[in-house]
């Protein structure tokens, strides 16, 4: 799980079971927020216009944006968690 995989899915657990922190759950748990993280993520991947309104180079923006939705779905192994490669 990349960094920013870990921090999304702890973020949805701490909303699913507030009451038991990450080191307590179980790995079935943990796999799970994990795959809503990456979904969570993959939806970012196209900024919306609030987003890209702030720039003058629309496409140097999304350029840089999916390099970094790219780069958080990245295993440190260089493969995209999304499908294996």
């Amino acid at each position: 799980m990349t960094d920013m995989v870990t921090r999304v899915a702890r973020a949805i657990g701490k909303v699913a079971d507030p009451h038991t922190p990450w080191n307590e759950c179980g790995s079935g748990f943990k796999e799970i927020c994990a795959e809503f993280a990456r979904a969570a993520i993959e939806a970012l991947r196209e900024p919306t216009e609030e987003m890209l309104e702030p720039f003058d180079d629309l496409y140097q923006a999304e350029s840089v944006w999916e390099l970094m939705i790219n780069g958080a779905l990245r295993e440190p192994n260089g493969e995209d968690e999304r499908s294996g490669e």
